[in-house]
């Protein structure tokens, strides 16, 4: 990018400085959160419960994607306009300001949660799945990854495919096959979002380049890469002033839509960073940072290395709160999932998007488990539960309660 051999030797020394107590953060928790406490119990719930709510839900995340498509341009005749980033333009002050359509991509992605919450269930029920289950569990997938391809959103596509991946092996081990499987599907997405979005893009810039979707990550330039860390760490404060804190929440404002306030805070930072510090037009998205570079953009190099601490010790929370009970609720690998997915995903965005993002998945879950008790009434037994020895490690364990 035409910047000195110099700054990119001072900005690798810094990353990896960040990157080491990352995992000085990672290593020093040890102390575990009693998640059991606050997962739905699935002892309220039926399965005629969880297959009326399933089929709803597929029935409106089929008429979001519809309305989503049609509100952000409709489907072209020509092949290059099928996956491409899309928006809701909004006119403010005379200026188009661009929507991201986040509640009706929130009922469109309905079926993805759905899916973990199903797998999770006919795995644990039975050894084999039937060609009904089949069926359903493909149906759940297509409808979840509609709009993450259309909108051309191809880390979700990934993610989507990790995501069945994580809740699989909580129930049954993985072959070398299906990593493989996996692999090529995400990457066959991957490599022809990629090659849509480009030829989307050459109506926006003269260019005429093929883009080679592995080079593309690593030239991206978001997140922890190298080339964003430096760009970021030698823009601010010359370019882009301290924000102070200001940044961690402009979560707060996500639930507004852009319809009602256009110009509300980017809870990406993208935009800004684009605009601001690399100083180039900005369209419809931006250059996020990382949580690393969110701290530096707020506090410097104490933010840098508090945020670097910060991020190790939420990754390694996550994973010794939920692991010992993954197996013993339908709804435990999914959540799981849920936030290893977003607060892995730090590495390539900022602590507001985080918070949206979970809020966004977790919020529906539990609203999930409310429909699924309604439409499928179940009689509890009365049962209580208590920590016995060593066992309190592991999470609760349930005891029946006898009646005299």
């Amino acid at each position: 990018n035409g910047e000195p051999i110099e700054l990119f030797i001072w900005g690798a020394l810094w990353l990896c400085s960040g990157l080491f107590v990352l995992g000085f953060g990672y290593s020093m928790t040890t102390r575990r959160v009693p998640v059991e406490r606050i997962l739905p119990n699935e002892a309220r719930i039926s399965s005629m419960g969880i297959h009326v709510s399933t089929l709803l839900a597929l029935g409106l995340s089929v008429i979001a994607t519809l309305v989503f498509v049609e509100s952000t341009g409709g489907l072209s005749a020509t092949v290059s306009e099928i996956s491409r980033k899309r928006a809701i333009e909004v006119v403010s002050d005379g200026e188009i300001v661009y929507a991201s359509a986040g509640y009706l991509r929130l009922v469109a992605g309905l079926p993805m949660l759905y899916l973990y919450i199903l797998l999770s269930y006919y795995l644990r029920r039975s050894e084999t799945l039937t060609h009904g289950n089949k069926a359903l569990l493909l149906a759940l997938l297509i409808a979840g990854l509609a709009i993450p391809f259309i909108a051309s959103s191809r880390a979700s596509i990934a993610y989507s495919m990790i995501g069945l991946l994580v809740v699989y092996s909580v129930y049954r081990p993985i072959s070398m096959k299906m990593l493989v499987v996996a692999g090529v599907i995400s990457l066959a997405f991957f490599s022809a979002m990629t090659g849509l979005r480009a030829t989307s893009q050459q109506k926006l810039t003269d260019s005429k380049v093929l883009v080679n979707p592995i080079v593309a990550i690593a030239q991206s330039g978001n997140g922890v890469s190298l080339n964003g860390t430096i760009v970021i760490m030698d823009g601010v404060p010359e370019r882009m002033d301290y924000c102070l804190g200001n940044t961690f929440m402009t979560w707060l404002a996500s639930p507004i839509p852009s319809s009602v306030w256009p110009n509300k805070p980017d809870i990406s930072l993208g935009k800004e960073i684009k605009g601001t510090i690399l100083q180039k037009t900005v369209i419809k998205s931006g250059r996020p940072p990382s949580f690393l570079t969110e701290g530096f953009i707020n506090f410097g190099y104490p933010g840098f290395f508090l945020c670097a601490f910060l991020f190790g010790v939420m990754l390694r929370l996550v994973a010794i709160s939920f692991i010992p009970i993954l197996h013993k609720n339908i709804f435990a690998s999914g959540i799981y999932f849920i936030f290893v997915l977003h607060i892995a995903a730090l590495s390539n965005g900022a602590l507001s998007q985080a918070v949206v993002r979970i809020l966004s998945d977790l919020i529906p879950i539990y609203f999930i488990f409310l429909s699924m008790q309604i439409l499928g009434f179940r009689t509890v037994h009365k049962q209580r539960t208590t920590n016995i020895g060593p066992l309190s490690t592991y999470g609760p364990v349930t005891v029946q309660k006898s009646v005299e």
